[in-house]
């Protein structure tokens, strides 16, 4: 009766959009292409330097548990977050003690 090819063209029918609009693109006008990107853009001042301007910023990095981290044990922290991965088991065994022996000398 049907053929492979009547049949597989009856589902896809059903499953195209019943009502769209397709607008018309066009880049002739450059202006036109950039148009959107002005339209986010904020009033424009001058930029006016700040000689006297000090910032006092000071990065305080901590972990889980509330401990203060130095900047080398944050940026391990942050790796092993973002690749997934983590330390040895004797690595993660020697953290864990030097964070015992920090609690029992406090």
């Amino acid at each position: 009766m049907f053929t492979q090819s009547q049949v597989g063209m009856s589902t896809m029918t059903s499953l195209m959009a019943k009502k769209y609009v397709q607008e018309e693109i066009r880049y002739d006008d450059i202006d036109a292409k950039f148009a959107k990107r002005e339209r986010y853009a904020g009033p424009l001042s001058e930029f006016k330097e700040k000689r006297d301007y000090k910032p006092d910023v000071r990065l305080e990095y901590v972990d889980d548990l509330g401990r203060r981290l130095n900047s080398k044990e944050a940026f391990r922290q942050l790796s092993h977050k973002f690749h997934g991965k983590g330390s040895g088991k004797r690595k993660t065994e020697k953290r864990m003690k030097k964070i015992e022996e920090e609690c029992v000398s406090l």
